[in-house]
């Protein structure tokens, strides 16, 4: 289940965003509500929801400044903005700090449900990438102590003499092979290029 907080200074307009979707179909939960920034900041802090739609004019902390505080998380939410103002400039702001979408009041629930589900698109790739992050990551690890992989890297930094045939035997990934030239670049100091070009 994704998580979603929801936050808006008028009473009516969260209770509406509360009860406006069987949330349940989209594989969300709510797992809080909050009428003013400054406590929907507490919440997400608490509970660290995958989405949170958010007023964007409230007095004290508003939607923008709330965005401006996530931007600096290491996974922030997605944020979706609901908004009584057409106004460009808060549009136009959204979008300079990532906001995943901009929703007019009063809020329809398909525009809501078609808001949250490009939201989940966004979570689903940023957790692809993440994963294939991790492993890309661990092939590296486990390469790094084989005796192959020593001796390319014992090549490239000028201890040894190249062992023959020695990279056929190394994973066929181009992106191990960059991995080693930045590791063995920022070891000696050496130009990138200059480390490509002998692996290569």
């Amino acid at each position: 289940m994704y998580r979603l907080v929801l936050i808006d200074d008028e009473e009516l307009a969260l209770e509406h965003l509360s009860n406006c979707l069987d949330y349940t179909q989209l594989h969300i939960e709510i797992c809080g509500t909050s009428n003013n920034g400054n406590s929907g900041l507490e919440l997400i802090c608490l509970n660290n929801p995958d989405i949170v739609v958010t007023d964007i004019k409230m007095p004290g902390l508003t939607g923008i400044d709330l965005l401006k505080t996530l931007s600096g998380f290491e996974s922030p939410p997605e944020v979706i903005f609901v908004s009584g103002y057409s106004d460009f400039e808060y549009a136009k702001q959204a979008i300079q700090y990532g906001a995943s979408d901009y929703i007019l009041k009063p809020i329809s629930p398909d525009e809501l449900s078609q808001a949250l589900q490009k939201a989940i698109i966004k979570i689903l790739k940023k957790r692809k990438a993440a994963q294939e992050r991790l492993e890309l990551y661990q092939s590296f690890k486990e390469i790094q102590t084989s005796y192959e992989f020593q001796s390319l890297k014992s090549y490239l930094i000028g201890q040894s003499p190249m062992v023959p045939e020695t990279t056929h035997l190394l994973p066929d990934n181009l992106t191990v092979y960059i991995m080693l030239t930045v590791s063995v670049s920022d070891e000696r100091k050496r130009p990138l290029s200059d480390i490509w070009n002998q692996i290569t």
